[in-house]
């Protein structure tokens, strides 16, 4: 990537190690998103006990935030 970046040719390199907004945009987007599957999935009085997810990126680190903060609260 340096090599690309030090070119001198007119790039957009994206790394979504390196944006703050991978992790922004997991939480918010992909958060909500697993909820609204959740809510259709569980059962009247059933709550989300865990999940599991791998660090891919931050991304997915951010969608796991959502969630832990949304069901902490709720317990």
């Amino acid at each position: 990537m340096l090599e690309l970046r030090r070119s001198g040719q007119d790039l957009m390199i994206f790394n979504q190690f390196e944006e703050f907004g991978n992790y922004l945009w997991h939480y918010d987007i992909t958060g909500h998103a697993i909820d609204e599957v959740l809510q259709r999935e569980l059962r009247p009085g059933e709550t989300l006990a865990g999940s599991v997810f791998t660090t891919g990126s931050a991304g997915t680190i951010g969608s796991g935030d959502y969630l832990k903060e949304l069901f902490r609260r709720a317990n």
